[in-house]
């Protein structure tokens, strides 16, 4: 993995949970202070502050996380901005995605400071998930049996795969990871966790949407609206800028700092008046589910279908 010598290193994956622990091994070297800064609007200031020595403490390390549209924006100027020489400060790029023609991977890629944190494909799926099974802490118990059943609940998605492992985990207790659990997984459908459901509604995908709500056997409507309500409510405090505190009891003290700030990045995108137009026909669809002779399936996909109609109208 790249030390943080070079003035900009860029950790790139589409896996969340990969970007972070990427991002953790880098903070583990660095001395002086952090600082987090979710799409920043101004990014000229952030780069000027890697040549600016600072008159009391060390210099910052700067960790920029950046979906697509906001990179498209800049990519450029961080372009210019790799080829030069180190600074007092460094800045770290957390990114799902990024073109390999582009001249920011080119320029990345000469300075030996891009960070592939992407998961597994299809090909090598199980390999990948008997490798995790083996190094974790709690050791596991045919390690092979369990990567193939989790890779045939899961797919080879990186984050649902670890979260599959954290739910075995958590059942062996102090114990290896073993077969035993795999009922748990089977029983707590999490071949499409909530949290991927509610993205994909809010990021305006109504057919994969639609096909994961289909996806873990019988649906269960309640919770799949119940997962959409509780974002959109998250959202919704973060269009409202409340304090950090506020923020960590609305999301639960363990919530991890990526989460939240991805929150408020895709609160922006949205806007507060269309937040409360989706939690307004999540109330009216709550209701219509408790109504007797309501089809509950196709409410639920009427309703996915009208959030991408809103989330992204059609071009006129």
């Amino acid at each position: 993995m790249a030390a943080l010598t070079a003035r900009i290193t860029a950790i790139v994956g589409s896996s969340m949970r990969l970007r972070d622990e990427a991002l953790k091994h880098l903070l583990a070297d660095w001395p002086g202070p952090v600082e987090r800064h979710p799409e920043p609007d101004d990014l000229t200031s952030l780069l000027a502050a890697l040549d600016s020595p600072t008159l009391f403490g060390d210099p910052p390390l700067l960790v920029v996380r950046g979906d697509e549209r906001w990179l498209k924006k800049v990519q450029e100027a961080l372009a210019v901005e790799v080829t030069k020489p180190p600074g007092v400060g460094r800045m770290i790029l957390l990114l799902s995605a990024l073109d390999g023609r582009s001249a920011l991977a080119k320029a990345l890629g000469k300075s030996r400071s891009l960070v592939d944190a992407d998961g597994p494909d299809e090909r090598n799926a199980i390999d990948w998930t008997v490798q995790r099974l083996t190094d974790h802490p709690q050791g596991a118990l045919q390690a092979r049996e369990l990567a193939s059943v989790l890779v045939e609940v899961c797919g080879a998605q990186a984050d649902a795969l670890l979260m599959a492992i954290d739910v075995l985990a958590i059942h062996a207790g102090d114990d290896a990871i073993s077969p035993a659990g795999l009922p748990v997984i089977a029983a707590s459908g999490l071949k499409r966790p909530p949290w991927e459901l509610s993205s994909a509604v809010l990021e305006a995908r109504a057919p994969r949407a639609i096909d994961m709500y289909h996806a873990g056997g019988k649906p269960e409507p309640e919770a799949f609206v119940n997962a959409c309500a509780m974002e959109v409510r998250r959202l919704l405090a973060c269009a409202e800028n409340l304090p950090e505190e506020q923020l960590a009891e609305i999301f639960g003290k363990n919530a991890k700092g990526w989460v939240i700030d991805k929150s408020r990045q895709r609160a922006r995108g949205i806007g507060r008046p269309t937040l409360l137009r989706l939690l307004g026909g999540l109330i009216g669809l709550q209701r219509q589910l408790r109504t007797s002779g309501t089809d509950a399936d196709l409410a639920v996909e009427l309703f996915v279908l009208h959030a991408q109609r809103l989330l992204r109208p059609p071009s006129r």
